[in-house]
């Protein structure tokens, strides 16, 4: 699902497609996914508690931000 919706993304070449299909499950394992959510400039993923306490139990409104770039 997750690989699909990055593939829809048009504004995105197709290397940075190619390694956001790898960083981003790596970083957040499918299973732990709930719900996904994207614009052409942001993607929004839903976690499970387990992944949440994980990353240091972020407040509501808090944003963690993951930049992919290539240099």
């Amino acid at each position: 699902m997750l690989k699909q919706r990055i593939d829809s993304i048009k504004e995105l070449d197709e290397d940075t497609k190619a390694i956001m299909k790898k960083i981003i499950p790596a970083i957040v394992p499918f299973q732990h996914v709930q719900h996904v959510t994207y614009s052409p400039i942001q993607m929004s993923i839903t976690v499970t508690r387990q992944v949440y306490e994980r990353i240091g139990s972020p407040r509501v409104g808090d944003t963690l931000i993951v930049t992919i770039q290539k240099v």
